[in-house]
């Protein structure tokens, strides 16, 4: 097993239950940048780190019990003006939730619904902190849905998926 950082970055999320589903608080936006090749778009949507973009993602140990033991930061980068949802494969919620956003809720299921700029802001793409809770390193799997599509990408958290690069050393 590869090693995993003992130092997480700045996420803390609540202590109480993964929720089953969350929306993205569309305001809380921490930039506003188009992705850059770190970055796969995903249906036109939303960009996110995946295993077809780059490395896998370092994982930190929280130094909590439990399936969010671990945690992967990780850009959410989502285009405006936009509805899609990301949702964690029903075989892995017991091991995987996402949180992105400063709710610092954690899901299984994450709905984004028409976030817009802030006025004055003509951004095409909206940049959200956030990332992924593991109870271990792993290849793991998101589904992205929107407008009756559907795609499943491959997400390197703290070890890579097949052909994908390890994490690179902090």
């Amino acid at each position: 097993m590869p090693p995993v950082a003992t130092s997480p970055p700045q996420s803390e999320p609540p202590a109480e239950a993964i929720l089953d589903s969350t929306a993205l608080e569309c305001r809380n936006y921490i930039g506003a940048q188009p992705p850059d090749d770190a970055y796969e778009i995903v249906l036109g949507v939303v960009a996110l780190q995946t295993s077809r973009a780059g490395p896998a993602l370092q994982a930190f140990d929280r130094e909590e019990p439990g399936p969010a033991r671990l945690f992967a930061k990780s850009g959410l980068l989502i285009r405006a003006d936009t509805t899609f949802e990301l949702q964690v494969p029903p075989e892995i919620t017991d091991r995987m939730s996402i949180g992105w956003g400063s709710s610092g809720d954690l899901s299984h299921r994450l709905v984004v619904a028409d976030c817009q700029p802030r006025a004055g802001d003509s951004a095409k793409w909206l940049v959200y902190a956030g990332g992924y809770y593991v109870d271990e390193v792993m290849c793991a799997a998101l589904t992205v849905k929107t407008d009756g599509r559907e795609k499943q990408v491959r997400l390197g958290i703290g070890t890579p998926c097949p052909g994908q690069a390890p994490p690179e050393v902090p």
